[in-house]
């Protein structure tokens, strides 16, 4: 507790009066009233002398009109003299400051170099006033200056002057274009193009993707890659072949002897002595992956043959340029150790022949992907000689309007019981006795693709996952697969068909099949073009009460009666869905999809 000294506050010891305090003021008042008083008496002796003269106008000057007066004064002296007044000096030196200023120099700066270059600069680029007329240094054309009015770029017009609004847009706007705008523009559609193929980019770029694409962006200023592992030399590749920087000089990046893997993606830059090199650097291939392989001729079979011992993965893409003896030396020689093949587009060089050679030489194929063969497409023999390929755990095959039903049903037959993976693309002859054959044959399938027909409805699909003694599948493909009726006869009256209701209900029976079938694992879902598959069928099948763990993807574009509820009810039904691809042309109006 803080104690406070009475005698030192006498104040504190009685009460304030406030009557006492106005008499000391009033007292300290007449003290300097009467100190004052010998001043007061001898100013109004001079004013009774003052007033006794003849009377003058009286004039009040003030504290700044006296500055003022002495201002002028010492700047008349000045001149007298011969220079100049500190006034002009002052002003001079203030607007100085202010010019320097708004023409962005330094105005502490007291050299006029800078200041000259500045106001020259500045006198070469002034507008007009908005509503002068003026010509443009461009064109010559003459225009009304207005607030909008540009002026010409320096560094094509160093003397200055102004651009008219068509001179304007050609030349202004074309670097804006180029600058800010052009750079979002792009980025934007890369964005949308990622999303197209389906990559989609979460969060920053990983440090090893950053050094990769860098890699790609100076490969004409690399000399060796080092020892990098296999994934990144082939997505290394995968960044070059699309953007055709592939060519004789960075095929040797790629190439070592210890190299087992071999990827190109994009190989229309190579001549046939690069194909040489690729033996000859790299003898110990074993997966060797060619795209658009368009030189790639017998003289290149003949070398490879001998170069490369122990061959197990084959891709070539656009190799039409062997024939068929050359193509049956190579399964003579590799077909003992081959165990996964995928040729496309080899036209009319790949015949009958050569694939009986095939199915009898490798007995050790477990994958096979035959695509645009010409004669696999139209002949039944060419397909029942795969039927020779009992070990065969992953099928794709693209057959055309030639092959029936009997030949891939024998097909599926004599290979099902081994296949993990089933693809029948563009295939008219599909129908119930194919889906009988898989069912009965096929029971370890996890991924089955069944597109291109228009013979199969999609109400058939019932008999297949009906009770299929088959694990559930991981992904499904049916894209444009089934049609309504097209031969059943409208009723006169109201133009509609009388089996049409029922195929929808059959349609719906077939597609909650699958679901209830697979959907427990499924992960991919491509259902593009199947039109008879309604609004009924989609929202029963994607209900509150049912989930869909795994599907990350699925495709229902051009299936009209997808609208906002189908899309709210797939969306919470898988709850790691990532893309659903849906047409411009479906009842969707929500702007959030």
């Amino acid at each position: 507790m803080i104690s406070v000294d009475r005698e030192l506050f006498p104040a504190l010891q009685h009460n304030i009066s406030a009557r006492q305090i106005r008499l000391d003021y009033e007292a300290r008042q007449r003290a300097t009233q009467a100190q004052q008083a010998p001043t007061d008496s001898a100013q109004t002796e001079a004013t009774q002398v003052e007033t006794a003269q003849p009377a003058q106008p009286v004039q009040t000057v003030t504290t700044r009109a006296r500055r003022r007066q002495a201002h002028d004064k010492a700047d008349e002296d000045e001149k007298e003299d011969g220079g100049e007044s500190p006034k002009g000096k002052w002003q001079a030196k203030k607007g100085k400051k202010v010019k320097r200023r708004r023409l962005g120099v330094d105005p502490n700066d007291t050299s006029d170099k800078e200041l000259t270059q500045a106001h020259f600069s500045s006198a070469k680029q002034m507008k007009r006033a908005p509503g002068q007329i003026d010509n443009c240094v461009e064109c010559g054309v003459r225009f009304t200056v207005t607030p909008y009015t540009n002026a010409a770029p320096e560094e094509e017009f160093p003397g200055g002057g102004l651009l008219c609004a068509k001179c304007a847009k050609n030349s202004i706007g074309s670097k804006r274009l180029s600058g800010r705008k052009a750079v979002g523009r792009e980025k934007r559609r890369k964005v949308q193009n990622n999303l197209l193929n389906g990559h989609r980019q979460r969060g920053a770029k990983s440090l090893l993707q950053l050094c990769i694409e860098k890699v790609a962006k100076h490969i004409d200023q690399i000399d060796d890659f080092g020892d990098m592992p296999p994934q990144v030399l082939d997505r290394l590749s995968q960044i070059l072949s699309k953007s055709r920087a592939i060519d004789s000089t960075t095929i040797q990046l790629f190439l070592k002897p210890d190299v087992d893997v071999v990827s190109i993606y994009d190989c229309s830059k190579l001549e046939v002595n690069d194909y040489k090199k690729i033996f000859a650097f790299a003898p110990a291939i074993v997966s060797l992956t060619l795209i658009n392989a368009c030189q790639f001729q017998n003289a290149v079979m003949d070398y490879f043959t001998q170069r490369i011992k122990d061959l197990k993965k084959l891709h070539l893409h656009s190799a039409n340029l062997i024939d068929d003896a050359h193509w049956q030396l190579f399964f003579v020689t590799y077909g003992g150790s081959l165990e996964s093949l995928r040729l496309e587009f080899l036209d009319e060089s790949f015949t009958l022949d050569t694939i009986k050679v095939m199915a009898s030489r490798c007995t050790r194929l477990k994958s096979l992907r035959l695509e645009h063969l010409n004669h696999l497409m139209d002949d039944d023999n060419a397909v029942c000689e795969l039927s020779n390929l009992k070990e065969l755990e992953h099928l794709t095959i693209r057959l055309g309007q030639g092959v029936t039903s009997g030949a891939l049903v024998a097909l599926i037959e004599a290979i099902g019981k081994n296949l993990h993976t089933l693809a029948i693309k563009d295939c008219a002859c599909l129908d119930r006795s194919v889906l009988m054959a898989i069912r009965m044959n096929c029971h370890l399938i996890t991924h089955l693709k069944l597109t291109g027909t228009d013979n199969l409805p999609f109400t058939e699909f019932s008999i297949l996952f009906s009770n299929w003694q088959n694990p559930p599948l991981t992904r499904i493909d049916l894209s444009a697969v089934g049609t309504f009726n097209t031969e059943a006869k409208s009723d006169d009256n109201t133009g509609t068909k009388p089996d049409e209701k029922m195929e929808v209900e059959e349609t719906h029976n077939a597609l909650k099949l699958l679901m209830t079938h697979s959907g427990s694992r499924l992960e991919k879902l491509d259902l593009q073009s199947c039109r008879p598959i309604g609004h009924s069928a989609l929202s029963s099948t994607f209900t509150e009460v049912a989930t869909y763990p795994r599907l990350e993807r699925a495709d229902l574009s051009f299936i009209q009666d997808v609208d906002d509820f189908v899309v709210g009810s797939i969306v919470r039904c898988c709850p790691k869905l990532e893309f659903l691809t849906v047409s411009p042309d479906t009842l969707l109006q929500s702007s959030l999809w």
